[in-house]
């Protein structure tokens, strides 16, 4: 197979980026990201468009975004949606609330599943997500200071 990938930074907090994974022989379209990730003092994200057919039980072919604002320096919102362009529905929606300082990272979060893996049917949860800071970090770096 034959790997091909290009990514820029044309400005601060913005960067682009497309992956793609050709079939040796053909040279046939295995699997192809396309993304753009931003960044601002309260504002992150990214979005994606993702084709996927490595795994022939499990075809992918979705568009993801997601998003952090930060209404004060550490409150916020978060939010994440996949949309399964195949079957035309979103697979997956998260909606939440974040806590951040120097050290943690706490969000609580409303899940719902289009399909979910275990029980093959809808699923909707109500999350507790908990991260801790490692050293070095970027993601805990303190911008206001």
């Amino acid at each position: 197979d034959w790997v091909m990938a290009a990514s820029t930074t044309p400005t601060r907090g913005l960067s682009l980026y497309g992956r793609t994974l050709l079939d040796s022989n053909s040279f046939d379209v295995r699997r192809a990201e396309l993304g753009v990730n931003f960044s601002m003092p309260r504002i992150q994200g990214y979005a994606r468009y993702l084709y996927d057919e490595t795994n022939p039980a499990n075809k992918l072919h979705n568009l993801e975004a997601a998003a952090d604002v930060f209404i004060t320096k550490r409150w916020g919102f978060v939010v994440y949606g996949a949309r399964d362009i195949e079957r035309d529905v979103w697979s997956r929606r998260d909606a939440g609330i974040v806590y951040r300082d120097e050290c943690t990272r706490i969000e609580l979060v409303y899940h719902h599943e289009d399909v979910s893996i275990l029980s093959g049917g809808r699923s909707n949860s109500v999350q507790l997500r908990l991260t801790l800071a490692t050293l070095g970090d970027p993601g805990y770096r303190d911008d206001d200071r």
